[in-house]
């Protein structure tokens, strides 16, 4: 995150600002904006895809249709969103995850349930970058 100083004051653009000679330290969610621009790059993809889509005419060898408007640009732009599967995946295994928590205060006795949920959350997470 970039930090500007303005009159003694010293601005971070995650919207946290401190004066000058107190404190400053925070956490701007490492990465944040490195993943905020891989979204927003493969969304543009998305879009830019979409309008092709739109004026093409050729064979999709994804999913194998060949007619105007064929779905070609489509999948292969939704075969390439890694940043976006990874958020998916941890979004599908914090509900995971959430689910066991849940579980846990209302039964007893699912201790091999639960490991198997857990085993499904992890999955979630590392079969995200395959």
């Amino acid at each position: 995150m970039n930090i500007k100083e303005i009159g003694n004051v010293f601005h971070c653009d995650c919207g946290f600002s401190w004066h000058r000679g107190k404190n400053g330290n925070h956490n701007c969610a490492d990465g944040l904006r490195e993943k905020v621009r891989q979204l927003a790059a493969e969304n543009m993809a998305l879009k830019n895809a979409i309008t092709d889509h739109s004026h093409s005419v050729h064979f999709c060898e994804v999913c194998g249709k060949d007619d105007p408007c064929s779905t070609d640009d489509v999948c292969y732009a939704l075969k390439n969103i890694p940043a976006t599967d990874r958020i998916v995946a941890e979004a599908e295994a914090r509900g995971v995850e959430k689910a066991i928590a849940h579980l846990e205060k209302k039964f007893s006795n699912i201790g091999v349930q639960i490991m198997n949920l857990q085993w499904l959350a992890d999955s979630l997470r590392e079969g995200a970058d395959k």
